[in-house]
C-alpha cells in the first residue's frame, strides 16, 4: 500500500505499523516548490505561503524518514519509489531465511 501523507500522519502509521517504509519526497528547491503551486493557480497567495512555510518545517523532519526522493522528474521520481519498494521486498530480514533458501 501506498500512501501519500504528511509528516504527522507519516508518524501515526509508523506507530502502527512499525515494519511501514517511509519516503521523504523533496522538492527540488523551495522556490520550485513555490513555482509550481502557483503555476497550477488554484491557491490563493495566502494558501501558497501556508503552503511553503509548512514544507519548510516538514524538511526539518526528514531524519524521521527511511529514504528520501527529489521530485525533479515526476518519472525519475516514479522510478525511485519503485527501487526502494523492490529493494524492500527483497530484504532478507522481512522473511524467515529458511523458508527462503531450502538449506538441506
Amino acid at each position: 500500500m501506498i500512501m501519500d501523507i504528511d509528516t504527522v500522519g507519516a508518524r501515526s502509521i509508523k506507530k502502527i505499523f512499525p515494519q511501514a517504509v517511509t519516503i521523504f519526497v523533496l522538492p527540488p528547491s523551495l522556490d520550485e516548490l513555490a513555482r509550481r503551486l502557483r503555476g497550477r493557480a488554484t491557491d490563493s497567495e495566502e494558501v501558497i505561503k501556508k503552503r511553503l512555510n509548512r514544507a519548510k518545517l516538514e524538511l526539518k523532519e526528514i531524519g524521521d524518514f527511511e529514504y528520501f526522493i527529489v521530485n525533479d522528474r515526476f518519472e525519475d521520481a516514479v522510478a525511485q519509489v519503485r527501487a526502494i519498494i523492490e529493494a524492500e521486498r527483497r530484504k532478507l530480514a522481512r522473511y524467515d531465511v529458511k523458508r527462503v533458501v531450502d538449506l538441506r
